[in-house]
């Protein structure tokens, strides 16, 4: 038997602290569907399921390239750029960002928010890019 490799991804963008509030808020209103989602439920291990969402929120990057484990990448069939995580797994979580990356990605309000939060800012570098064209 050898190991696997687990990939997760969610959209990269950039978490301040203001951003890291409105995720916890959008936490709390979940509704009781989306927090029964079996992919969580599994990685929750018995715990409050809503307590280990909040848990990951916090350890969402807000510098993602100072993680060994972290890469952001923008894919040709993607219009915002993604962080992905992941490596080697024996049937563990193949590294520390890699838990909330997958019950963070699977909650659409969630992923919603992180979505729109990317392309606003690949819109902006993209804006500041552009040389204004003169009169």
């Amino acid at each position: 038997m050898g190991a696997n490799l687990l990939l997760a991804y969610i959209p990269a963008a950039k978490i301040t602290k203001q951003r890291r509030r409105v995720l916890h808020r959008l936490v709390d209103e979940l509704g009781d569907a989306e927090v029964k989602n079996e992919e969580i439920a599994l990685l929750s291990d018995e715990r409050d399921v809503r307590k280990m969402l909040h848990e990951h929120v916090d350890l969402l990057p807000a510098n993602p390239w100072k993680h060994r484990d972290v890469l952001e990448m923008t894919l040709p069939h993607m219009p915002y750029p993604v962080l992905f995580t992941g490596g080697a797994s024996w049937g563990d979580s193949p590294c520390e960002l890699f838990d909330p990356f997958c019950c963070l990605g699977v909650l659409p309000t969630i992923f919603r928010q992180l979505r729109g939060w990317a392309l606003g800012e690949k819109k902006l570098r993209r804006s500041r890019r552009r040389p204004r064209k003169s009169a």
